[in-house]
């Protein structure tokens, strides 16, 4: 049976789903899929550059529902990607925040031996010129 939606295809109770990197990184692909392996044997391909192709193939199957069953696993799946990569990118654009933000709840707590920069008591202080690495929030006026 062959079925395609645009977004996946499925031939030979295979269902296949071409993903381009500029879109969805590998390390997003990677970590997506290996929540659906619980169901499905997966193998994840590189077409050319951008371009992976993640195939899936049931463990098990009732007679008669693969294709159904195959659709809802596609559209799980990329669901599941696009929860996958926004985590991702906002993570690489507020990690370093909430890293600052952990390390001074941690110091103020009094459970780290070398604190933050900076004074914990102070929210907004600037942190010291030795660690420019940290995010700077500066308050408006």
């Amino acid at each position: 049976m062959h079925s395609s939606s645009g977004l996946f295809a499925i031939h030979d109770n295979v269902l296949s789903v071409d993903l381009n990197e500029n879109v969805y990184s590998r390390d997003t692909v990677l970590r997506t899929a290996y929540w659906f392996t619980d169901r499905c044997y997966l193998y994840i391909t590189r077409l050319n550059p951008d371009l992976f192709r993640v195939q899936f193939k049931p463990k098990e199957s009732k007679p008669g529902d693969l294709v159904e069953t195959l659709e809802e696993t596609a559209g799980e799946f990329l669901n599941s990607l696009l929860d996958h990569q926004l985590r991702h990118d906002i993570e690489s654009q507020t990690g370093q925040i909430r890293e600052l933000l952990v390390a001074k709840a941690f110091a103020e707590a009094g459970v780290l031996e070398d604190g933050p920069p900076g004074n914990p008591a102070d929210p907004v202080d600037e942190a010291d010129q030795r660690h420019s690495s940290f995010v700077q929030i500066e308050p408006t006026r």
